[in-house]
Formats: C-alpha cells, structure tokens, sequence
C-alpha cells in the first residue's frame, strides 16, 4: 500500500518537476504516509473528504499536464491546474456521497490489487464496496478508512522497524480504528443516518425469505 501510494505521489511529482526534491527527501516522505496512515485510521472519517480533496486536485493537474504539454508555456499550465485544481478540490471537499464513493473504491481497488494482483477481482471488490457504502455509508467509510490506515502503518513497521507478526497486528489496528472511528462520530451529521433506511428495509427481505425457507 505504501509503495501504491508513493508510486502516485512520485508521477505527480514527476508531472511537476520536484521529483528530484522528493527522491532527495524520501525517508521524510515515509514518515508524513505514516502519519497518513494514523490519521486515516482512527480519523478516518473525519479527514476523508480532505483526502478526496488533494486526489481532486492531484487529478486536475495531471490531466492539465496532459492535455497542455507542448501547447503553452509552463507558467499558463501552472496557473491552469492551480486555479481549476483548487477550485475542483475545494468543491470536492462538499460532496461527502462522491467522497465516501471514491476513497472507498480506491482502498478496495489497492488492497485487492496488493493481495492478488487480479485486475478483475481488484474492481469486483471495489464495486462490492461502492454498492455497500450506498447502504451504510458510515460505517463503510470508517472500516475502509481503518483498513487503509492499518495496511500503512503495519507497512511502515516491516519496512522501517523490521516487526512482522502477520496479518495479526493488521486485524488489531483496523478493529481499534474502527471502533474508536465508530464511536467518535455517532452525532456525525453529513449523512442523515448512519445506514440508510433502506439496509434496514433489505434486511428484513432477507430474514423474511430465510424464515419461509425454513
């Protein structure tokens, strides 16, 4: 997960040209994705939409790169993609529906990806959790976040601290952030509910065909 992230963060940075400065500082780099990892772990929900944020704004000025390179000068493509960029991510930053979406596709994409390297299964789990999400957002936002948070921290602990205890102390993480995740934000208002009236209605289908069946 870290080295997804990094790879991300190093083509951004190569598009505009402090690749070099990153390479110089990349131990430092290690330690701002850990502290990304804490905070999506136990914060999760309450930063995801700031993290949805900076992908709006990272997308902007890539796709701006893209699409301008050769055609001006590089002071015009600048000012494109900071102005367009800003303003995408600050309106970015309202749609916590498209946020949640997103972020949660994203990490079930990357952990699919890390643990099969099947394209097919990576997209089948991120839809998975895109129509689950639809019912019980929070909740969904805060495992994904915790998951994701976990799977960096855990991560940085093999790679810098030489600690492996297996999938263990990723399962302890995640169930510590979610629970702390779960518990910070029950008076959360930026979804009406924390799962939707209709889980509830889904719910009751399903133990209803159960009990006919039996």
């Amino acid at each position: 997960m870290i080295e997804l992230v990094k790879e991300l963060f190093f083509l951004f940075a190569l598009e505009t040209g402090i690749l070099g400065v990153v390479k110089e500082n990349e131990d430092f780099l290690a330690i701002i994705l850990l502290i990304i990892g804490v905070l999506a772990c136990f914060f999760g929900f309450k930063i995801y939409r700031a993290i949805f944020s900076v992908l709006v704004f990272m997308a902007v000025t890539l796709i701006s790169i893209f699409l301008m390179a050769g055609k001006t000068d590089w002071g015009t493509i600048t000012t494109t993609f900071a102005v367009l960029g800003t303003v995408l991510a600050f309106f970015a930053y309202r749609w916590h529906w498209l946020g949640g979406f997103i972020i949660c596709a994203l990490v079930a994409i990357a952990t699919g990806w890390i643990h099969t390297y099947s394209l097919w299964f990576s997209l089948m789990l991120g839809i998975l959790v895109i129509a689950s999400m639809a019912y019980v957002p929070v909740i969904m936002i805060c495992l994904m976040t915790s998951l994701w948070g976990a799977i960096i921290i855990y991560e940085f602990l093999i790679n810098y601290l030489i600690i492996d205890n297996g999938g263990f102390i990723v399962s302890i993480i995640i169930m510590i952030g979610f629970i702390l995740q779960m518990l910070s934000n029950k008076e959360q208002s930026l979804f009406e509910k924390i799962y939707q009236p209709r889980f509830i209605y889904l719910i009751k289908r399903i133990g209803k065909r159960y009990e006919n069946s039996v």
